[in-house]
């Protein structure tokens, strides 16, 4: 399970290192199965520390990123979303519900594994970053694509993100389903 995470978690910082949310199938030639990805999908932080305040004293440097996968060549057709978390102090995301979802005013809870086992410091030591990893079905992607709003809570034993989609986020949920999920359907 650790080398799995050490390879995603290089495969999606790769991949991460443009800007903007896009869509990717990773995989290689010698497996038999292959995922396609969102990559790089920043949602907007709501609880982000004052902007005058982060130039000053360097506070509230947090990003999230709300990535999905679908593997296409399961028979359930597995979908996961990947929730990435990065800044200057850890939030230890919690195993179990932590991640909620407010889609068009409804709450949604969502379970996921944590990022207990995924975890790991930038390069220059000054940024953690966590990932957790939440299974969802064709109908909740659905749901989350064709919204008019998404919020969402990522839960923390030492602190909650709170955040949002944007119009980019949408447009790139929009093609990722009505491209590879829908025409599988």
């Amino acid at each position: 399970m650790r080398r799995l995470f050490l390879f995603l978690s290089f495969i999606l910082f790769v991949y991460s290192c443009t800007y903007g949310p896009y869509i990717t199938t990773l995989g290689d030639e010698f497996s038999d199965t292959h995922e396609i990805a969102i990559l790089n999908n920043y949602v907007d932080i709501l609880n982000q520390t004052d902007v005058l305040e982060q130039v000053l004293v360097g506070t509230g440097n947090k990003h999230l990123k709300m990535n999905c996968t679908y593997k296409p060549d399961n028979d359930s057709g597995k979908i996961t979303l990947v929730v990435q978390y990065w800044g200057s102090d850890w939030i230890f995301i919690r195993g179990g519900e932590s991640l909620i979802l407010i889609i068009d005013g409804e709450k949604i809870n969502l379970t996921g594994t944590g990022s207990n086992n995924f975890r790991d410091i930038g390069k220059d030591g000054s940024n953690v970053r966590e990932f957790s990893f939440y299974q969802i079905s064709k109908d909740l992607l659905k749901k989350i694509t064709y919204a008019n709003e998404v919020k969402l809570k990522v839960i923390g034993d030492k602190g909650n993100i709170l955040s949002k989609f944007n119009e980019n986020n949408f447009n790139i949920y929009k093609e990722f389903y009505t491209t590879y999920v829908e025409i599988k359907e």
